[in-house]
């Protein structure tokens, strides 16, 4: 199994996207997992400015694990690498790019997929959390209302519209928590993944002040330096016990 050891440049950016499918009921829904890695955690890394001794390092990488020249093609096979948030893993490599410099040097850019591979140094997904969603996200959030509305479509441009459930209206909230140490992040990446997309937690409206049902099903992280991350998330409300 290959090991990569080279240390990307910061930022470096996490992406998860976990996969649920899901069955609707109006508001209410079904929400399960599928596949052994529950959560599609990606990461885009740049390598800036590197001298021909480490470009051929990459490239050599890159080419010896499923790549040709062009940086295209399937995915690579399976190699290990640690995160830089500490997690030893498997993983695959999606694509990459390099950019010639005019002083010699050369940068390039990947993306990074986890992998499962059986036998194998594997990322674990922690336990669904107990609790309430507690952390304060910044004040840059962004909230959006969403009907649930069947439209049917006679001639004449006709329609006749109905509501979806008995609570058609629902909330989507879209958060930033920005320059968070990385104790800070390390939980709140902690509890989304723990959740997995599936399981609703807790949460109050910062705008109404009211509790309620909520899911997150996709999120970044952004690691700028030393305890100065950025997290996205979306916060979709949910109605269930």
């Amino acid at each position: 199994m290959a090991i990569f050891a080279i240390t990307p440049d910061f930022p470096v950016t996490e992406t998860c996207k976990p996969r649920i499918a899901s069955a609707r009921f109006g508001n209410y829904e079904q929400r399960t997992g599928f596949g052994i890695n529950l959560l599609v955690e990606s990461w885009s890394l740049s390598f800036g400015s590197k001298s021909n001794v480490q470009r051929n390092e990459l490239l050599t990488f890159f080419d010896a694990n499923g790549f040709g020249d062009d940086g295209a093609g399937a995915p690579s096979d399976p190699f290990e690498w640690t995160t830089p948030f500490g997690e030893t893993g498997q993983f695959t490599c999606d694509g990459w790019s390099a950019a010639p410099g005019a002083d010699g040097f050369t940068s390039f850019a990947t993306d990074f997929t986890v992998a499962y591979v059986p036998g194998a140094t594997n990322i674990t997904q922690p336990a669904a959390p107990v609790g309430a969603f507690t952390f304060c996200p910044d004040y840059a959030g962004r909230l959006e209302h969403r009907e649930q509305v069947k439209s049917i479509q006679f001639g004449d441009g006709y329609s006749h519209r109905l509501s979806l459930g008995l609570r058609s209206n629902t909330a989507e909230f879209r958060l930033e928590f920005n320059q968070r140490t990385n104790d800070s992040r390390d939980s709140i990446r902690a509890f989304l993944r723990g959740c997995a997309g599936i399981s609703s937690f807790d949460w109050t409206d910062p705008i109404r002040g009211t509790a309620g049902k909520y899911v997150c099903q996709e999120w970044t992280v952004t690691y700028n330096a030393f305890n100065n991350n950025n997290i996205s998330a979306t916060f979709r409300q949910v109605f269930e016990p």
